[in-house]
């Protein structure tokens, strides 16, 4: 079990996060590892404070993803979302800017055809971020 703890201030809040799930194979079969999804909400409504504080989180995911030196093809697979969907990777969400409208569907959707092209030889955990 990992834990990610995440520390973000913002002039008007401040929040604490610590996010607990499983990196490491099952003890019963080796090659059962987990794949984590982060689905996060990209919409105008994320903007300003929420988005620098989903930034944060997802950067320090990223820092314990390397401290853990997890095999690349186990990098987290990144689902963002607002009116559009894409598939893309950790270090763009710091690129990324919140606007648009929100398309819970779109993000369902891919999320679903992600974890079909997965397939069940993993545990899938998936991290929803709004």
């Amino acid at each position: 079990m990992a834990t990610c703890t995440v520390v973000s201030s913002e002039s008007t809040a401040s929040s604490l996060v610590i996010l607990r799930f499983p990196f490491r194979s099952d003890k019963q079969n080796a090659n059962y590892v987990s794949q984590i999804i982060l689905v996060i909400d990209r919409s105008g409504s994320m903007a300003g404070g929420p988005w620098k504080q989903l930034q944060s989180a997802v950067k320090a995911i990223d820092e314990m993803n390397q401290t853990l030196q997890r095999d690349a093809y186990t990098e987290p697979i990144v689902i963002t979302y607002n009116d559009t969907v894409s598939v893309t990777n950790l270090a763009s969400v710091a690129k990324t800017t919140a606007s648009g409208s929100t398309d819970f569907v779109k993000a369902f959707a891919q999320v679903q055809t992600t974890i079909k092209e997965l397939g069940s030889e993993k545990r899938i955990v998936i991290i929803f971020m709004t």
